[in-house]
């Protein structure tokens, strides 16, 4: 016997019995129906939405002009992890955007962690931009 409560009542399904079964069964492919049809609108929303064009996901955290300015600074010698934060994002991110920048020796920037980095604020980023 397998609990079933609906309506604010609790009742069994006997499933020793043809009904019971039959019962059970039949909400079992009502379930899968269901799952079925959600997939099914999921997909269709999704269709339509490449169709109308804009991206689908969460909007990028830098612009292609922001990423092109960062990797200004960087080939001056500014810090990875200020640059980061006078973006406003996490160091990361910054990595994650410039990963296909070849010509930057990240070893280096990583070694010298202990100078600080000259003339970098958030303002002088954004008068940039």
């Amino acid at each position: 016997m397998y609990p079933f409560k609906g309506a604010g009542q609790s009742r069994s399904i006997d499933t020793t019995t043809v009904q019971g079964r039959l019962t059970f069964h039949l909400m079992g492919v009502l379930a899968e129906f269901e799952g079925s049809l959600i997939v099914e609108r999921t997909q269709a929303g999704l269709q339509a939405a490449r169709k109308r064009g804009p991206r689908l996901g969460r909007p990028k955290a830098l612009t292609s002009a922001q990423v092109k300015h960062a990797r200004k600074f960087i080939y001056a010698g500014e810090r990875p992890t200020t640059v980061a934060q006078s973006f406003g994002v996490n160091r990361s991110t910054l990595y994650r955007n410039l990963k296909g920048d070849l010509n930057i020796n990240w070893n280096i920037l990583k070694i010298d962690k202990s100078s600080p980095s000259p003339n970098l604020s958030p303002t002088t980023v954004h008068t940039i931009i």
